[in-house]
């Protein structure tokens, strides 16, 4: 009767063994405190590069050499344009020195060096030349130098420079994506992450590329207009 019981018995309810299933999810790569925030901190050192940079005009001004220049047959886009081309050599020099730097002293990675080197250089390029044109416009020196560091703080403030966008709030992140320079550091992290395409790169470039240009026709007519004199 024991025997034909145990053989027979119907099976517990519920089972005393439970089978669970769970897909193991890859985990992603966690960067380092200094990997999160090494690119701002580049874009912000671009940010007062430009407006340094862009503030000679007046020493170039109280020195006569724009004067020098409207009455030469050197002409003014001439000299504008070759502004540009130092300066370009200069975020050359920075973006190669801080992409290796960061690789190699903090390990953020760095895996396309060239597009990661050209997006800075031709970054700090427009940004010199937006705050050029911005420069020009007041009549003095001081006020030129006060309307400089009224824009530039609020836009590192806001564009990711100070606090990296993974740091800000959702709504205060959204915003800053939209000023230039917080654009323009989404698309860096973007190349460094490898999940930007060529396409995406190439119309971003010449979004960028648009507003340097009207910068600098802008500009150049304001030192047409007046401004060597």
């Amino acid at each position: 009767f024991y025997l034909r019981r145990a053989n027979f018995s119907p099976p517990p309810n519920p089972p005393l063994i439970e089978l669970e299933t769970a897909a193991v999810q890859e985990r992603k790569p966690t960067r380092s405190f200094a990997a999160v925030f090494l690119p701002s901190m580049l874009f912000m050192g671009l940010l007062f590069i430009a407006s340094g940079a862009a503030a000679d005009i007046w020493k170039e001004r109280m020195l006569g050499t724009l004067r020098r220049i409207a009455s030469s047959p050197v002409s003014m886009a001439s000299y504008l344009a070759a502004r540009v081309v130092f300066v370009s050599m200069l975020y050359v020099v920075v973006a190669l020195v801080g992409l290796v730097a960061a690789n190699r002293m903090v390990g953020m990675p760095v895996p396309n060096l060239p597009a990661a080197a050209l997006w800075i250089t031709f970054t700090g390029t427009v940004f010199y030349l937006l705050f050029l044109w911005i420069s020009v416009q007041p009549a003095t020196q001081r006020a030129a130098s006060v309307l400089a560091n009224l824009i530039i703080f609020p836009l590192a403030m806001l564009g990711g420079c100070f606090f990296p966008f993974e740091w800000m709030p959702a709504w205060m992140a959204a915003i800053g994506r939209l000023t230039p320079n917080g654009w323009a550091l989404s698309q860096f992290k973007a190349i460094l992450d490898g999940s930007i395409d060529a396409g995406h790169l190439a119309t971003a470039a010449a979004l960028m590329a648009a507003l340097g240009a009207l910068a600098f026709l802008l500009t150049l007519r304001r030192l047409r207009g007046g401004f060597a004199v």
